[in-house]
């Protein structure tokens, strides 16, 4: 587990560097909203390989590809890899479905395209699964229920995406 926190620390580190990078060098933080890239082809463009393979699982493609928008926080695949061992098999499992749209709906803000800007002037939101998620931010971390946000604003058509260093809620399994 320490291991784990290691790595996901280092992750988070390199990620935070190139973000900066970007920022010095007056780059685009994310790119502007392309039509027809919804926030599933996003997060598919965005390597989230283990959140989009949850996402078909439950069937919840539609909420990530139909017009209107959304805010999604999606945890990184090493955030996924952090899990107990066998959690993400006992979700794909047959019978397990509603468990695992439980789990990502929480990290899903309905229709809402909340930008990190919008979301420090925010003390809480409420997740499309019913979930409370508590915003803090500080001079250097911008957090959503004490996971921190490591890449922020990817527009989609659809809405937008912030990748985060960990699950917003344990799964119970």
């Amino acid at each position: 587990r320490n291991r784990m926190r290691k790595i996901l620390s280092q992750y988070d580190s390199k990620v935070n560097a190139l973000s900066h990078e970007a920022d010095r060098r007056g780059a685009a933080a994310a790119p502007a909203t392309q039509p027809g890239r919804d926030l599933l082809a996003v997060a598919e463009a965005q390597h989230l390989t283990t959140f989009v393979k949850l996402i078909k699982a439950a069937e919840l493609e539609d909420r990530l590809s139909k017009p209107g928008a959304a805010t999604i926080f999606a945890p990184s695949d090493p955030a996924f890899d952090a899990l107990p061992k066998g959690t993400i098999e006992t979700w794909l499992k047959p019978g397990n479905r509603e468990q695992l749209r439980a789990f990502l709906l929480a990290h899903i803000i309905p229709d809402a395209r909340v930008r990190s800007r919008d979301i420090a002037q925010r003390k809480t939101v409420n997740s499309a699964g019913g979930k409370e998620l508590v915003i803090q931010q500080t001079i250097r971390r911008l957090s959503v229920n004490e996971v921190t946000i490591i890449r922020r604003d990817l527009e989609a058509s659809n809405g937008v995406i912030h990748i985060i260093n960990d699950v917003l809620v344990k799964p119970a399994i």
